[in-house]
């Protein structure tokens, strides 16, 4: 497999592309908070054999450029539109791990003539009054002294003990390396994102994935209700992270939602 990197200029800041095989639906994989393009890896050396695969690292992230402080969901999600743009991607299948899950979702009902499907990986988008408490407060230790306390508090929530012991090095580094101050702005955007609305909006087929107990992460029939087409999906074992931790199980996952609801 051979990545094709480059930089791109948005005309306010440049974004780091990668991009890797052929064949359609292309597939735009959207990693979370406090990563970069290589949090797919896994998915992009599986995929690329039969699809054209594009990641990048999100504006504030990675080697991209910052943005001035705008970065709410719908300006993730117009970023994904532009590069569509750009890069000559049509009708892409988007892929988005957590926070790139939201951004999918904004992504499709923004932009609803865009993609041709979205997959969604342990992201509920419902509301959550009390994470989002927790949120805003983690996003204040983000903006002062206690950045780096804030970042492992971060880093601790998210992986596990299911997960890969090289996955936690791996996470730990790119969230130490991450401007604090975008961490805090995208993480406290997200908790003033009516991600409910967004759902409703998104017409094309979708697939939700979850590798945790169900009534602690996802109120799945109210997805249903708000996404009639959406398929849901768990897999056994896994952590949050369940593209890096069980990509046996999951990239299977995807195939078949391609075959099944995307390409029939």
């Amino acid at each position: 497999m051979e990545m094709r990197g480059r930089r791109v200029n948005t005309g306010g800041f440049e974004l780091h592309v990668e991009e890797a095989g052929q064949g359609n639906p292309p597939i735009i994989f959207l990693h979370p908070a406090a990563s970069d393009h290589t949090f797919f890896a896994p998915q992009v050396e599986a995929f690329s054999a039969t699809h054209r695969v594009v990641t990048f690292d999100q504006r504030g992230f990675g080697a991209s450029g910052e943005a001035d402080g705008q970065y709410q969901p719908a300006d993730l999600a117009d970023d994904v539109a532009w590069l569509c743009d750009h890069l000559e991607v049509e009708r892409p299948v988007v892929v988005g791990c957590s926070m790139g899950g939201g951004i999918a979702v904004e992504f499709a009902a923004r932009h609803p003539d865009v993609p041709c499907g979205i997959v969604v990986l342990n992201r509920s988008v419902l509301a959550n009054p009390a994470q989002d408490s927790t949120i805003r407060q983690l996003a204040e230790m983000l903006r002062g002294p206690s950045a780096a306390e804030a970042v492992e508090m971060l880093v601790n929530a998210q992986i596990g003990p299911l997960d890969p012991p090289e996955l936690g090095d791996e996470y730990r580094s790119t969230a130490m390396s991450t401007r604090p101050h975008v961490l805090a702005a995208v993480q406290e955007a997200f908790t003033d994102w009516d991600g409910e609305a967004a759902l409703a909006a998104v017409r094309v087929p979708t697939l939700f994935t979850f590798s945790r107990t169900p009534g602690k992460y996802a109120d799945l029939d109210r997805i249903k209700e708000l996404c009639p087409q959406a398929v849901i999906g768990h897999t056994v074992g896994a952590g949050h992270f369940e593209n890096r931790s069980v990509p046996d199980q999951l990239n299977p996952m995807i195939k078949r939602f391609l075959e099944v609801h995307v390409m029939p």
